[in-house]
């Protein structure tokens, strides 16, 4: 995802641009959004660029956990600031009293971890806020204990965190930054959110938190969504639709 021109070098970042648009033979990025935000902010000309977005290997979702009627949300992310994560301890603390059954699962280490784990102390919630550190281990097995995934990020080109959540069949939540609108579809295969807003993501995670049936349908839909349209073999075949054509003509 493109950043502004630095106004210290404008003038070589626009000669630089002008040359890329120039002389690449095509122009690939990952989501729509990313390919408005080279036009927007960089000068790209429009219909310039193919989407071609990510994709994972083909796997079964993992057997879910069983927690004796706990509910766990959990979100696999740096916790840095732009990822949103303040805001989603924030919604969870709002919802820790009226939803005791709710466990919330945090990781990835980042810039915010240690003030995280300090408000979670202030909050008395230690026993209900799980920080994993770094995570090493299985991510499929790890997003099946997952009732409910939560991605609350400010900023997002098209994250790979979404697709694998897609893939465990995971009901969603997520704000609507990015990439991020493009694979997840409100109310369809998961639920959108404005970023910043821990009240409406306290929200969304509550009405899943106490729909059992929404929760199924949403993974079950997201799991189509991610065989649909983002397995690795699709993102192949995507690939060399776009660049056959240019190795044929260079041949």
């Amino acid at each position: 995802t493109p950043s502004p021109r630095r106004r210290s070098v404008a003038a070589w970042d626009a000669l630089l641009d002008r040359i890329s648009w120039r002389n690449a033979g095509r122009i690939i990025v990952n989501a729509e959004a990313i390919s408005l935000a080279w036009q927007t902010l960089r000068g790209m000309p429009p219909g310039r660029a193919d989407v071609l977005h990510n994709g994972l290997e083909d796997a079964p979702p993992a057997a879910p956990a069983r927690r004796g009627g706990r509910l766990q949300v959990g979100c696999v992310a740096r916790l840095d600031r732009m990822k949103g994560v303040l805001d989603l301890l924030e919604a969870y603390s709002s919802l820790a009293g009226a939803v005791p059954q709710l466990d919330l699962v945090l990781a990835g280490e980042g810039d915010v971890s240690q003030q995280m784990r300090q408000r979670t102390c202030e909050l008395g919630l230690q026993d209900r806020v799980h920080f994993l550190g770094h995570y090493t281990g299985d991510i499929a097995t790890l997003l099946a204990s997952f009732d409910i995934y939560v991605f609350p990020s400010l900023w997002e080109g098209f994250p790979y965190s979404i697709l694998e959540a897609m893939r465990a069949g995971c009901p969603i939540v997520a704000t609507r930054v990015g990439g991020i609108p493009e694979a997840i579809r409100d109310r369809s295969n998961g639920l959108l959110v404005a970023p910043g807003e821990p009240q409406a993501l306290a929200a969304a995670i509550a009405e899943l938190a106490r729909d059992a049936e929404l929760r199924q349908a949403l993974g079950e839909n997201a799991r189509l969504a991610f065989d649909r349209h983002f397995s690795l073999s699709r993102m192949h075949a995507r690939t060399r639709g776009l660049l056959q054509p240019e190795l044929a003509h260079e041949a």
